[in-house]
């Protein structure tokens, strides 16, 4: 099942569970695919691209932003859809589980641009399995599985249906029963 998301908009795009167990752990790096398909990538070396759509990821630990203001998504070439985070600095703490949010900047739907988001387009958001950090007092975690987010499809806008009243004459005079 999709979830749409709004050219244009910030957006919440994917949710991601992380748990410390052993010990309380501070993530430090992180490596994300913007991509349009759900197979898992299983590093930062297979980006696909995504980057018309989202052209920056924004971190929430809850309603609180983590992390910078936000990371801009790699646009074109071998790293078109790449996100890598360096000194994030996120605690977890022990027999802790946290979830962090990525949000999308969508980038607006333009017929005539190639380098806009296109209306319909999938957006998958992966966290890859490169490029991990997490320091504990002890531990030093270098190894997470690759997994990717639900998928979001990107629309200009929400499209609503409005209910009418049918009149209670004749239908033959071919009333309008649904506006678009």
């Amino acid at each position: 099942k999709a979830g749409i998301v709004i050219a244009g908009t910030t957006s919440p795009l994917a949710k991601f569970r992380f748990t410390a167990t052993d010990e309380a752990m501070t993530i430090n790096k992180l490596c994300f695919l913007v991509v349009p398909t759900s197979t898992v990538s299983v590093s930062s070396t297979d980006a696909q691209g995504g980057e018309d759509e989202v052209t920056a990821i924004q971190l929430f630990d809850g309603t609180s932003q983590i992390g910078a203001s936000s990371y801009s998504v790699v646009k074109g070439g071998t790293d078109a859809g790449l996100v890598v985070i360096d000194n994030l600095g996120w605690p977890i703490a022990r027999n802790q589980d946290k979830v962090l949010t990525v949000k999308g900047v969508m980038n607006a739907i333009d017929i005539n641009s190639a380098n806009e988001a296109d209306s319909g387009a999938n957006v998958y958001v992966q966290v890859a399995s490169s490029t991990f950090e997490a320091a504990g007092a002890t531990a030093l975690d270098t190894a997470i599985t690759a997994t990717a987010g639900q998928k979001k499809v990107v629309y200009r806008n929400i499209p609503t249906i409005t209910r009418i009243d049918l009149p209670s004459t004749s239908l033959n005079a071919n009333p309008v029963a649904a506006h678009f």
